[in-house]
């Protein structure tokens, strides 16, 4: 799947475009054309996380959503690969990642200067062979099970951490619907076909 040498990825789902999406697809910029969810271990730092438990490091499974455009571009695994060996601490945070238009798009709930470095650094990887600016979408997702609530705007980072309000669009709205279905993020568990609750580790 990834052209990386060490490759973690374990997929857990392949999901087509959404047909309700279809409008909003039309009338934005960027498109969605499905997604893809995988499972990889990644080191959980929870003593980082705002109000967090210091239950202390450990690797976790975590599962992302790969968001797909026309192109399908499958150097955003490449990206995503060198997250997860060379700076775990980073892919822990991450739920979501997109090329979009030679941009790399990360969705976390938070993040800090020294993800900001890791996400950029992955753009511009041996593996990418490119140099992608990088825009990070701090989308917090609801807790599995919770009712999904879309917000109308969202907060929109550079890699230098600069931020801009925008409107949720409709790469974001899917995330937040795979994310009902497949619990996003460091914490959550993958999930066996046909069951409806996260699998235990």
């Amino acid at each position: 799947m990834s052209s990386f040498a060490w490759s973690p990825f374990t997929l857990v789902a392949e999901l087509p475009p959404d047909p309700a999406l279809e409008e909003a697809r039309r009338g934005r910029a960027q498109g969605a054309f499905g997604a893809s969810v995988l499972s990889y271990k990644s080191y959980s730092t929870r003593a980082y996380e705002p109000g967090g438990d210091k239950y202390g490091d450990e690797w976790r499974n975590h599962s992302v959503a790969v968001i797909w455009d026309e192109d399908r571009d499958t150097r955003v695994l490449d990206a995503l690969a060198y997250l997860a060996y060379a700076a775990p601490r980073a892919a822990s945070r991450v739920s979501a990642i997109a090329e979009r238009k030679g941009c790399l798009t990360v969705w976390a709930a938070w993040t800090d200067g020294d993800d900001w470095s890791a996400f950029k650094t992955a753009s511009q990887s041996s593996q990418v062979l490119d140099s992608w600016p990088v825009e990070i979408r701090e989308l917090i997702l609801p807790v599995y099970g919770q009712r999904i609530d879309i917000p109308s705007t969202i907060l929109v980072r550079d890699e230098l951490g600069r931020g801009t309000s925008q409107h949720v669009d409709s790469q974001d709205e899917m995330i937040l619907h795979i994310n009902a279905l497949y619990p996003l993020g460091w914490w959550s568990q993958p999930r066996s076909p046909g069951s409806t609750q996260p699998q235990q580790a």
